[in-house]
């Protein structure tokens, strides 16, 4: 080989010395080629032995970036759960992995992966002394702590390790169980850091989860808070009557939370009118959504044309038939006669009328015999109701309430109770209807430090002298 040119010689020609020399230089160049060969492509082989033999080791930023990544992506804890144990059984290399979840004191395996299938739904209980060093020291379980467990015999060998997955809080909240490697190795140190590395990412996920649920609760229920409030709304009367002779204020304060709160008015004939203030059982939702169904049985009744025990008696048996059995319906039904001067009462099972007799200045609470609709067979509702009539005279007052006014607690769970009600309106008879119904839910406000937990609504009836209603 020159600069110029290669050229070919058949060396058997050359003497012996001179083929040796030749010999020796090509051995020692392949030699050198090989090396460099090895050394460039260690990397690759030594990738293709782990992967045949199932032996890696970890680089921690890199798997840890991507697990999370991953489970940054899912907000449920059975999502965060199962992408992670399928995450950990590709990087671990075993033979299985599976979490269990705390439940009530008890764990129970939630996902599995592989054949730690097996596993799933199995509740387990641990030993005190092994929760509390989970917990506390964040110890990993080995085959001889789950010895200890009430798992299946035959399930046990499954289990090599267990690694506490421990919220920001301190709370064990799960446990993350993983099988034997598949190269049928002991776990080493790097295996057991990395398993304490998941697990710790695993409970800052299951405490975002959580924040993330409790915050998508929070919305659920102002929507439905926000939607009971809208179908309570539209089913009260849009104003109060404009009658000769009376003065007539209605209000509904409300609380933290939608009761079943309810009131309406119900022509009868020219000179009488119906005033009924009911509760529904239930909150929310279904509160509102069964007063509204009770507000539609009552404007379906034909008051005008019967007799009010028929058509009380006629509801409990709507009531009876289209609720379940432990539903039922409180209320206060007054019928005023304006010819006759008087008003008839009715109680089914609801908190008294509260009656301010004028000529006595004194205040009293009035309570006809009656039981809640759907309490009874209709047969027995209608033998315990009991209607009492009540001759008015101008300054008189009639007060309709729900028991939200009564059993507002304030900050030492005292209730507001019936008898300071009583004396805000001895005190109050001689102001409106509206001012003495804003006297009260002033006074509920004060009590209750602002904070209802029931709406608090009534109906107030003021009997006025004949040039006042003029």
């Amino acid at each position: 080989i020159t600069g110029t040119s290669i050229e070919l010689r058949d060396i058997s020609q050359l003497s012996l010395e001179k083929q040796q020399q030749i010999k020796d230089a090509y051995l020692l160049l392949l030699g050198i080629s090989i090396t460099l060969l090895l050394y460039f492509s260690k990397n690759k082989i030594q990738a293709l032995i782990d992967k045949l033999f199932f032996q890696q080791k970890y680089d921690y930023r890199n798997v840890l970036k991507q697990f999370g990544e991953l489970i940054s992506s899912y907000f449920t804890q059975e999502d965060i759960g199962k992408k992670s144990i399928e995450q950990i059984h590709q990087i671990m290399r075993v033979k299985g992995t599976s979490l269990a979840i705390s439940s009530n004191g008890d764990f129970v395996v939630r996902m599995g992966q592989d054949n730690m299938d097996v596993l799933l739904n199995h509740s387990f209980s641990l030993p005190l002394n092994i929760r509390d060093e989970m917990t506390s020291l964040k110890k990993q379980i080995r085959p001889g702590d789950i010895n200890l467990m009430d798992f299946p015999a035959d399930q046990r060998r499954l289990v090599h390790c267990g690694t506490p997955v421990i919220t920001g809080k301190g709370k064990l909240e799960a446990i993350l169980f993983t099988g034997e490697k598949l190269s049928e190795s002991p776990y080493n140190h790097d295996d057991m850091e990395l398993l304490h590395l998941f697990a710790e990412n695993l409970g800052t996920a299951f405490e975002k989860s959580r924040l993330y649920e409790e915050s998508a609760e929070k919305e659920r229920l102002k929507r439905e808070l926000e939607i009971a409030r809208e179908i309570q709304i539209n089913s009260l009367p849009k104003c109060d009557p404009d009658i000769q002779g009376m003065e007539i204020c209605s209000s509904l304060s409300a609380a933290t939370e939608v009761g079943g709160d309810y009131y309406d008015y119900i022509p009868m004939s020219p000179d009488r009118m119906g005033i009924l203030v009911g509760d529904v059982v239930g909150k929310g939702t279904s509160g509102a959504m069964h007063m509204s169904k009770i507000q539609g049985f009552i404007q379906s009744l034909q008051f005008e044309k019967h007799s009010t025990q028929s058509m009380f008696e006629r509801l409990n048996t709507l009531v009876r038939k289209n609720f379940e059995s432990d539903f039922f319906f409180t209320a206060l039904f007054g019928v005023f006669n304006s010819q006759a001067q008087s008003l008839e009462l009715f109680r089914m099972g609801h908190n008294g009328l509260i009656y301010y007799n004028a000529s006595e200045k004194k205040v009293r609470v009035i309570e006809p015999k009656g039981m809640a609709f759907g309490m009874t067979d209709t047969e027995r509702f209608s033998a315990e109701l009991v209607s009492e009539t009540i001759p008015f005279r101008p300054g008189d007052l009639f007060v309709f309430i729900t028991d939200g006014f009564i059993e507002a607690m304030d900050d030492d769970l005292q209730p507001f109770g019936e008898q300071k009600l009583c004396e805000i309106v001895e005190t109050n008879a001689n102001e409106t209807a509206s001012t003495i119904m804003s006297k009260l839910q002033e006074a509920i406000t004060i009590h209750s430090s602002g904070l209802r937990k029931d709406d608090t609504t009534g109906v107030i009836v003021k009997i006025l002298s004949p040039a006042t209603a003029s």
